[in-house]
C-alpha cells in the first residue's frame, strides 16, 4: 500500500509539473521545494515561447477583428481540458497495466471515435452558445469590429456573427480531435522510450495544444473571413 501511495504521489507531482519529492511536505527543505517547483516552470515558460510566437505572427489578424480574441481563450482552455481527460485516463491505465504500447493503434482508434463524437457535440453547442453571447450583448463588437461589419459585410451583423460562431465551432471540431490524439500518443511515446508517462501529461500537452489551437483557430478564420483575416 505504501509503495502504491508513493507511486500515485509521484505521478500526481509529475502531472502537476513538479520534480517528484518523496519526503513529507513539512520535513522538506524550502530550497528543495523551490527546486522542485522552478525547474518545470522554467521549462514550460520556454515552451510558452512558441505560443507567444504564434500570437505575435497572428497579431495583425487579431487587430483586424478584435472580436476573435475573447473566444480564443475559451477555445484554448476547453481544448486543454479535452487533452487532460484523455491523458489522465491513459496514464492511469498504463500504470495499472491495462494498456501497453502494443495497444497503441487500438487505443487511438477507440479514442478517435469518442473524440469525433465529443468534438461534434462541442461544435454544435459552441455555435449556438457563441450566437447567444453575441446577440445578448454578453460579448460585444468594438469600433474596429463595427467598421469590419460595415465595410466587409455591408452592415449585415448576422453574417458577421455567423462567421465568428463558425470559426469557433470548426476549431472545436478539429482541435478537440487533435487534443485527444495527443492525450493518447504522448504518454504512450513516453512509455515507449522508458520515461514516466506522467511527464507527458497535462502541463506539457497543454502547452503544445495552445499552439495548435491558435493555428487552427486562425486557419478557419482565414477561410471564413477571407480578405479580412490574412
Amino acid at each position: 500500500m505504501d509503495v502504491a501511495n508513493a507511486e500515485n504521489t509521484e505521478d500526481i507531482q509529475i502531472a502537476a509539473a513538479m520534480i517528484p519529492n518523496e519526503e513529507p511536505y513539512l520535513k522538506t527543505n524550502i530550497f528543495k521545494l523551490v527546486k522542485n517547483y522552478s525547474v518545470w516552470i522554467v521549462v514550460l515558460l520556454a515552451l510558452n515561447t512558441f505560443t507567444s510566437m504564434a500570437m505575435s505572427y497572428l497579431d495583425s489578424s487579431i487587430a483586424m477583428i478584435p472580436l476573435l480574441t475573447p473566444f480564443l481563450t475559451s477555445v484554448m482552455g476547453t481544448n486543454g481540458n479535452a487533452s487532460d481527460q484523455t491523458a489522465t485516463v491513459i496514464v492511469r491505465e498504463l500504470a495499472l497495466g491495462n494498456l501497453s504500447t502494443k495497444n497503441y493503434f487500438k487505443t487511438v482508434r477507440k479514442e478517435m471515435k469518442a473524440a469525433f463524437i465529443t468534438a461534434l457535440i462541442m461544435a454544435v453547442f459552441s455555435f449556438g452558445w457563441i450566437l447567444i453571447e453575441l446577440y445578448s450583448g454578453l460579448v460585444s463588437p468594438n469600433a474596429t469590429d463595427q467598421n469590419v461589419i460595415m465595410n466587409n459585410y455591408g452592415g449585415n451583423v448576422n453574417i458577421f456573427y455567423l462567421s465568428i460562431a463558425g470559426v469557433v465551432s470548426l476549431t472545436f471540431l478539429l482541435a478537440i480531435m487533435v487534443a485527444k490524439f495527443l492525450g493518447v500518443s504522448l504518454p504512450m511515446l513516453a512509455k515507449k522510450i522508458h520515461l514516466d508517462p506522467a511527464v507527458m501529461s497535462q502541463p506539457l500537452i497543454s502547452n503544445i495544444l495552445d499552439v495548435v489551437s491558435i493555428c487552427v483557430y486562425f486557419l478557419f478564420a482565414s477561410l471564413l473571413m477571407k480578405g479580412i483575416v490574412f
